[in-house]
């Protein structure tokens, strides 16, 4: 599992000056540096983007005549700066590079590229390094001055500020313009730069319009949920940022929704098939993915726990990352070979042309389809007054499919559902955090199962989590009853069950004829 630190990153135009930042901080507490350095890169890919598909680069840096390739990650999420392994790798001169960096990523990740990679982009970075000190502590910041190129001659300049920590140096940048939070990497924000393109995990489906045939939205919804899915595969294979195992999941979770939902506009046997295999992949990419959040969470438990020995932090940790490394195993089996070529095959075949003629608009079926949703998640609140954290869950999830079916069908309904959909997103959150918390005491009896024994510091983090956990569930129903009581979310389903059968009385007449 690759660690992870939160960096403030900024990206800077061309109105921001650094010497009115630099004036700034003076004001307000002691400033040391700069300390200057120049950082030139080199990055490769194959035509389609592969490794950048992945999540990764390979970069490359010249050094007293030794040629040097890193394959960094690149995540998803630019704020997050990955502490992984070192994965770098010197090459001769006479190597031919691209071919080398081929046969490398293939020994190193277990993956084949279509092609050896090849230059992309150059990064010539002058690189200014400051730390600045106040009573409160000391804060440390970068200021990059970038100059990137391609091969085909085009350049462009930016500049970029990194922060860790923050405190009196975000202060000091919030009282001045031309900047923005960086929501892609250095890498990425060149790749734009220079006209390259950003990369995009899949494409999110297109509204649905009343008047669209249902057979044929429903289609564009699956492909376009399994192209997200496709897209994060190598980045799950890859492992190096957990982040694909979550989008991969969640683009699962939302290709299950739709065949649900739209069951009536696929062959039986062919949505049969395909709702198996989605299931059983989801499961072990869900599996990867609460460990992932355990692991997420240990900084949080040493916090709140201090009474524990950090030794005992530790080895949850060692055991968390064992119980991991076997569930990723699993996964990885349905990512390869037989069972990913038998998923992709399913897929084509709900993706077929229907013979059935079926001629429903969305516009005649999107009302009773989203009261349905509204009702089931009704029942389940119902539910919660006898119930524990089962029944806090599965409220979870009903909660879950009517949002994604909102955002599948809500262009073709009447009306804002704005306010809907962040009470939906609400309260999954609130109930998403009671199970985490149950989770954890699960697990962590679980990994007091595992040998070797548990030693007393390890035995006492782990009865404290299992605890916890137990208290929490037995609290989670009367924190869900309270959850939905303060987003009104009884009322809210109402309004959606009225909304939605009136849209359907009123959809009636727009089925076509066949």
């Amino acid at each position: 599992m690759t660690e992870a630190r939160v960096a403030t990153r900024f990206a800077c135009d061309a109105d921001f000056s650094v010497n009115d930042l630099l004036q700034r901080l003076q004001h307000t507490g002691t400033l040391h540096g700069p300390v200057d350095a120049r950082v030139d890169e080199v990055y490769l890919d194959t035509r389609t983007d592969e490794l950048a598909g992945a999540g990764l680069s390979a970069r490359l840096r010249e050094l007293a005549g030794v040629r040097t390739v890193a394959l960094v990650v690149v995540p998803i999420d630019p704020s997050v700066v990955l502490e992984a392994p070192p994965v770098e790798r010197a090459f001769p001169r006479g190597a031919d590079l691209g071919e080398s960096i081929r046969a490398w990523v293939h020994e190193r990740f277990d993956w084949a590229l279509s092609e050896a990679p090849r230059e992309v982009l150059t990064l010539v970075i002058a690189r200014r390094r400051w730390a600045h000190v106040t009573e409160a502590g000391t804060t440390e910041f970068v200021v990059d001055e970038v100059s990137a190129s391609e091969p085909h001659g085009r350049r462009a300049r930016f500049t970029e500020i990194a922060i860790e920590g923050g405190g009196s140096v975000l202060g000091a940048l919030g009282k001045q313009g031309g900047h923005a939070v960086a929501r892609r990497s250095t890498f990425e924000r060149a790749r734009d730069a220079l006209g390259l393109g950003e990369f995009r995990y899949g494409t999110k489906p297109a509204a649905l319009d009343p008047d669209d045939l249902l057979v044929d939205a429903a289609r564009g919804v699956v492909a376009a949920w399994w192209s997200n899915a496709c897209a994060h595969a190598p980045g799950v294979r890859v492992g190096l940022d957990p982040e694909h195992v979550h989008k991969m999941r969640v683009a699962l979770r939302r290709l299950r929704t739709a065949l649900r939902l739209f069951d009536d506009a696929f062959d039986e046997r062919a949505l049969a098939a395909l709702r198996d295999r989605v299931r059983t992949l989801a499961r072990a990419l869900g599996e990867v993915r609460d460990l992932d959040v355990q692991l997420e969470s240990l900084g949080h438990w040493r916090d709140r726990f201090a009474m524990v020995d950090a030794l005992g932090w530790d080895d949850v940790a060692v055991r968390i990352e064992r119980r991991r490394a076997r569930a990723r195993a699993r996964a990885l089996v349905l990512l390869e070979g037989e069972p990913w070529r038998l998923l992709a095959t399913d897929v084509e075949r709900c993706l077929a042309p229907d013979a059935r003629g079926l001629r429903h608009t969305v516009g005649a079926v999107a009302g009773g389809l989203v009261a349905k949703g509204a009702e089931r998640c009704a029942r389940a609140v119902a539910r919660l007054e006898e119930g524990g954290p089962e029944e806090a869950h599965a409220l979870r999830i009903d909660i879950k499919n009517l949002r994604y079916s909102l955002d599948f069908l809500g262009d073709a309904l009447p009306g804002a559902l704005d306010v809907v959909a962040d009470r939906l997103a609400t309260l999954q959150e609130d109930l998403g955090r009671v199970q985490d918390d149950v989770q954890t005491g699960a697990f962590a009896a679980q990994l007091g199962a595992m040998a070797p024994p548990p030693t007393s510091a390890t035995a006492f983090a782990l009865g404290t989590l299992v605890g916890y956990g137990r208290a929490r569930a037995d609290l989670a129903s009367a924190t869900a009853r309270a959850a939905v009581a303060e987003v009104e979310f009884e009322d809210a389903l109402a309004d959606l069950v009225a909304l939605g059968r009136a849209d359907e009385r009123a959809g009636s007449g727009r089925a076509r004829r066949g």
